[in-house]
């Protein structure tokens, strides 16, 4: 529902920016917080350091989305009462596929600029 918002669905896919950052270095910020928040979790920072596209969501988001989606489109969408109305099967899963381009992109920017999320005491 949030990339139907052109806002946010600018500053995703179009190089917008937010308090003078991109998505990446926006996103690498809240990487470094979220794991200051986490420091007490053992390999946090190697999650962080992770290439986030490889994740089981995206590795395959439509044969993933094949297993929530009747669920979706029956009992769930009767739960919806309000508007705006909930986004197609067909939008979440295109939804999907341009998250799993925004985490290869920042993957290929962290790289590029070698960044390594690392606990500071």
């Amino acid at each position: 529902m949030l990339l139907q918002q052109p806002e946010i669905r600018h500053f995703l896919l179009d190089g917008a920016h937010f308090n003078h950052q991109d998505f990446n270095a926006f996103w690498q910020q809240v990487l470094i917080d979220d794991l200051q928040g986490n420091k007490e979790k053992v390999g946090y920072a190697g999650y962080m350091n992770s290439n986030f596209a490889d994740c089981i969501l995206y590795r395959s988001p439509d044969a993933i989305w094949k297993e929530p989606r009747p669920t979706y489109e029956t009992t769930f969408s009767r739960l919806h009462f309000k508007a705006p109305s909930l986004p197609s099967s067909e939008e979440i899963l295109g939804t999907i596929h341009l998250l799993k381009r925004g985490c290869q992109a920042f993957v290929a920017w962290k790289t590029m600029r070698e960044v390594k999320f690392e606990v500071s005491h």
